[in-house]
């Protein structure tokens, strides 16, 4: 309905996007939804706009798994021509890599201690 633009405004899509995209629940659906339909989200935003570098790394923000990087790296491989002009490409990929350096770095103790606290 969004990309319609008839019952969500199409200004109201990419907010929308990210609000999906940072329910726990959600994130993988709205990465999905980019997926799925980016060449109509380009042409309804423009390539460089302030929409789609907000659906980017917002879409790929909470992603923390070296398979969810994969995933992503995947992605902006099969969009390369674009993914080329776009900062906001290697802004979501450093992203990814710092959630999972932080999740290596931090997830042990933060168990050890959820586990401390659940005594």
């Amino acid at each position: 309905m969004g990309l319609e633009g008839n019952v969500i405004r199409s200004q109201d899509l990419s907010s929308l996007v990210l609000m999906i995209a940072r329910n726990p629940k959600g994130h993988h659906l709205a990465w999905n939804f980019v997926k799925k339909n980016w060449d109509t989200l380009v042409k309804k935003f423009q390539l460089g706009s302030f929409c789609i570098r907000n659906i980017i790394t917002g879409t790929t923000g909470q992603f923390s798994s070296p398979e969810e990087l994969t995933e992503v790296q995947q992605f902006f491989e099969s969009i390369k021509e674009q993914a080329s002009q776009l900062r906001s490409t290697q802004l979501a990929l450093d992203n990814v890599q710092k959630n999972i350096r932080w999740v290596q770095r931090n997830l042990k103790s933060l168990r050890n201690w959820l586990n401390e606290q659940m005594k």
